[in-house]
């Protein structure tokens, strides 16, 4: 059996993400000025439900799809969300249609991302970013006979449709 190992550093981002969401958030409704100022309640209550949602939409969307704890075993994988720490899935490779990659650029360099497909659905991301033995993981699953499905290019909206799905 094949198991995912993270990079050691991919702690920090999530973190680092929790910190900054929070300051952000308590500096923004303590500011006096808001509270004091003719700013309606309405507008003070619907950014602030806004800003949460949405970044902890962002922050559990990508622990949700891509830091995910993988173990590939002879005729199935399964995944492990939030960092491994959520609820186990495991499919059958006898039910996936294939793989897709797709490149991802930063600032620091380019990283690959494989979808695992079961139909038209992305069922695993595994991120080269995320995971330091991503040619490994990718190496066993090629040995499982899953088919090529093709490059996906990536898209901020499609990424965006996903996270909510």
């Amino acid at each position: 059996m094949t198991k995912s190992k993270f990079r050691e550093w991919v702690i920090l981002p999530v973190a680092l993400s929790t910190i900054a969401i929070a300051t952000s958030f308590i500096l923004a409704i303590s500011d006096e000025q808001m509270l004091n100022s003719d700013t309606p309640i309405f507008f003070i209550v619907f950014f602030s439900a806004f800003f949460i949602y949405f970044m902890s939409m962002l922050v559990f969307g990508e622990l949700r799809t891509k830091a995910v704890k993988i173990y590939i075993g002879n005729s199935s994988i399964a995944k492990k969300s939030f960092l491994g720490l959520g609820l186990e899935t495991t499919y059958n490779f006898s039910d996936l249609s294939g793989y897709k990659t797709s490149k991802l650029s930063s600032k620091n360099g380019t990283y690959e991302v494989l979808y695992v497909m079961s139909g038209d659905k992305k069922v695993i991301k595994l991120s080269e970013f995320y995971h330091s033995n991503y040619k490994e993981l990718k190496a066993d699953l090629m040995r499982k006979n899953l088919k090529s499905l093709g490059v996906e290019y990536w898209s901020f909206i499609r990424e965006t449709k996903e996270i909510f799905t």
